[in-house]
């Protein structure tokens, strides 16, 4: 439910849409269509209401997390596929603001993200419409529901700390397929990573007219203006998405007589406004022509401590690309060759990266594996014993067998079998079949320095990582009791990757005192790299006692320095889920199966942290 509750209130109802109505709270059998929510905490009955016959609702504080009711079908599911969204309007008869849920089902288990939803927060005594659009959830894209097959609707609270009452006047379809929320855009990957297309692509401009000449564009910037450049816009409705590339290049010409100070920006929607931007400036010779490459890395550490540090440009949210010039004494002109996506050299990395920790100290090698055995050693690593529901993306399955070594590397394969073969039949249901590589139970060590050489795959809807759990060893409860993250216990996500970022960037992350209310985390998403020549990136941790340092490729790329950093050992783990936030189950079974790759994984003790508590 904490998921389901946080997006946009929409009042009016588009007109000339098409209307559909799901179900007639005046028919005789309409009982037959009502279940209430759980079995607790919620009752219900037909009304007559200013608009007809209408559900009033009631719902008392219980164990119940999603108090309300589940709508269906008479006979089979609902057909909406002419329709482009659900709608429920809702009347609030509590007497306080009232957050309204709806959820709109495909057949199967809605933990396999087979739904879509939205929120409304409602004042008490007022009715809004909820609308749910196909595709989209909480205001972002969703689940890719079939609207043919719409097997029921959800409309609930939150669990409420007083007896709260709704009325639903009416829920059906509505509007034409392909419609889509107020604002929402789409995310169009360039053909060759191309950015401007003289004479097409839109501009806006900045104190600066561009037109179209010498096969590309020329700008002319007037004397003694301060804010002097041209943006190059995505086309209206859509955003650009740069997440297969690392770099933009600028191709420039300067055909006057003077010296032009340029600058180039790849630009998110907001970053005149809070930077979130990259940019790199050059100086042009009189009639000379260069490249000015913009890195979509750019050197900025995050620091757990400071919000307002590290990289903000998401490469996958790009509104457009700008050429701007230093104020000028007199009129100049500077020509536009191309503006292209590309993706920069290999990164070398320093000489101690894979040999040594990264700071002096008495380190002592204290665990290795560089998998060149025909076998896993399962002295050192840890299988799943049978198989296992995820318990990160309740879609897959975690197998001992989708675990191996090949070419000198540990693999972790997700798969899309056409027939899941599992020892429990509880499982079937689960459509993809993965594995999970531990320590646990093997080796845990508190401080030190932590690094391995992963290649992620570059698959829709994988959520490769990295990461380590606390282990507070054997006597010390049960398997959730000894990985605790309260009472000094972390998590901490050395590198953490959604296919949805792009194979050049990745998330670095802490958790701590729990999963539930006391849930305490931090952590940056906008972590970019540049593989190897081999399309490796080798990350770090170095945990000191109150302090975490991440690294990319032997760099420092993230920070935080807190008394509350854990002091419980941790083990090491290898995932390799579906799913991951804001991906909404979204994955392309086209490319499976899907590997991780880990070439070595290395961990050093420094003496004066060997024997600390």
């Amino acid at each position: 439910m904490k998921k389901m509750l946080g997006s946009l209130l929409v009042l009016a109802f588009a007109a000339g849409a098409a209307e559909k109505p799901l179900l007639d709270f005046g028919a005789a059998n309409v009982a037959a269509q009502i279940i209430p929510n759980g079995k607790d905490g919620v009752s219900y009955q037909v009304v007559t209401g200013p608009r007809g016959k209408a559900l009033e609702v009631t719902c008392t504080p219980s164990g119940n997390h999603f108090p309300g009711v589940t709508l269906k079908p008479v006979a089979g599911p609902w057909n909406l596929a002419d329709c482009g969204k659900v709608e429920a309007e809702v009347t609030n008869l509590s007497e306080n603001k009232l957050t309204i849920c709806l959820r709109v089902d495909n057949e199967g288990d809605w933990q396999l993200n087979a739904w879509n939803a939205e929120n409304a927060y409602i004042p008490a005594g007022t009715t809004a419409t909820v609308r749910v659009f196909f595709g989209y959830s909480f205001g972002n894209r969703g689940y890719k529901l079939d609207p043919a097959k719409i097997s029921q609707v959800l409309v609930f609270t939150e669990k409420p700390k007083q007896p709260v009452k709704f009325r639903i006047e009416a829920v059906r379809g509505a509007g034409q397929t392909g419609d889509k929320p107020a604002g929402m855009v789409d995310r169009v990957k360039p053909a060759g990573g191309v950015l401007l297309e003289p004479g097409v692509t839109p501009v806006e401009a900045r104190g600066a007219q561009a037109t179209k000449a010498d096969g590309g564009m020329q700008l002319v910037f007037p004397a003694g203006g301060k804010e002097q450049g041209v943006l190059f816009k995505c086309k209206e409705g859509t955003l650009t998405d740069l997440s297969a590339y690392t770099q933009a290049e600028f191709v420039l010409r300067n055909p006057g007589a003077q010296p032009v100070r340029v600058l180039c920006r790849v630009e998110n929607k907001w970053a005149r406004k809070d930077a979130n931007c990259v940019s790199a400036g050059a100086t042009l010779a009189a009639g000379a022509e260069q490249v000015v490459i913009v890195p979509f890395r750019t050197g900025a550490v995050w620091d757990g401590s400071d919000k307002k540090s590290g990289e903000k440009f998401g490469s996958d949210d790009v509104f457009g690309v700008s050429v701007g010039v230093e104020q000028a004494t007199a009129e100049q002109v500077l020509v536009v060759k191309s503006i292209k996506a590309t993706v920069g050299p290999a990164t070398v990395l320093p000489a101690w990266v894979g040999q040594r920790p990264p700071v002096e100290g008495n380190w002592t090698k204290t665990f290795e594996d560089h998998f060149d055995g025909a076998t896993l050693d399962l002295t050192r690593w840890t299988l799943p014993e049978k198989d296992i529901a995820s318990i990160w993306d309740g879609n897959g399955i975690n197998v001992a067998r989708n675990a191996g070594l090949t070419n000198g590397c540990l693999y972790l394969k997700c798969e899309k079998p056409a027939q899941v073969e599992v020892s429990d039949p509880k499982l079937k249901a689960r459509k993809y079949v993965s594995t999970v590589v531990t320590t646990f139970d093997k080796f845990a060590q508190r401080y030190g320095y932590f690094e391995a050489r992963t290649k992620v795959p570059d698959v829709l809807g994988m959520w490769p990582a990295f990461w380590m759990m606390p282990d507070r060893g054997q006597g010390n409860g049960d398997y959730w009791g000894r990985q605790d993250t309260k009472h000094g216990g972390m998590e901490i996500d050395i590198m953490e990757q959604l296919a949805r970022f792009g194979p050049y960037r990745y998330n670095i992350a802490a958790h701590w005192d729990g999963y539930q209310k006391d849930h305490k985390s931090l952590g940056t998403e906008h972590v970019y790299c540049m593989p190897d020549k081999d399309g490796f990136v080798t990350t770090g941790l170095l945990w000191e006692p109150g302090k975490l340092t991440f690294y990319c490729n032997g760099a420092i790329v993230g920070i935080w320095q807190n008394e509350r950093v854990g002091s419980v050992p941790g083990y090491l783990m290898f995932t390799l889920p579906t799913g991951g936030w804001g991906t909404y189950g979204n994955i392309d079974d086209a490319k499976l199966p899907a590997y991780f790759l880990v070439d070595y994984v290395r961990v050093w003790q420094n003496a004066v942290w060997a024997d600390k508590k």
